[in-house]
């Protein structure tokens, strides 16, 4: 079974209109404060929304639907990166790309610490993606040829746009 949770009825609505409606159960409920049993799931898995989020009250959450030995997977944005750093120390560039005041990024040690704080073990929190999101579509697979070129380089590879997050319950 699949559940997918937002606090948004409006995205929900859009996201049951899709194919994936009959296979897919919707629900309105908040990552920081979760409806659900405690060892509900499996696994838990989203991209981008932990940093919408007060990550540590979302992520002991987290923790606490999975079932014993269930993995948690995500992709956030990297404070690493410089086009990050920039969008988010601007409060210009701020504003214009509708970035609200309580978003975040995150240094991956500082999330695996805040995971491990959490109640997670086996913590992988990895840079991925050299891919900004306003890169014009003819442009797309030039940028990503560079970015996989990018991600086999140590140092670089620190400053992609994402983390790709992973983690279990003990």
């Amino acid at each position: 079974n699949v559940v997918a949770v937002d606090i948004s009825p409006i995205l929900l609505e859009q996201a049951a209109a899709k194919e994936i409606a009959g296979k897919v159960a919707f629900r309105i409920d908040d990552a920081e404060q979760l409806s659900f049993d405690d060892s509900s799931f499996d696994a838990v898995a989203g991209s981008s929304i932990l940093h919408h989020l007060d990550v540590q009250a979302a992520a002991g959450e987290i923790c606490r639907v999975l079932r014993p030995g269930g993995r948690m997977a995500f992709a956030e944005p990297n404070m690493m990166n410089p086009h990050i750093v920039f969008e988010r120390s601007t409060p210009a560039v701020r504003r214009w790309m509708g970035v609200s005041p309580e978003e975040t990024a995150f240094f991956r040690w500082r999330l695996a610490k805040l995971l491990r704080t959490a109640g997670f073990s086996n913590i992988r929190v990895n840079p991925y993606d050299f891919l900004p999101p306003a890169v014009p579509g003819a442009l797309v697979p030039l940028v990503r040829g560079l970015g996989d070129i990018l991600e086999r380089l140590p140092l670089v590879r620190e400053i992609a746009g994402s983390l790709i997050i992973s983690a279990q319950r003990p």
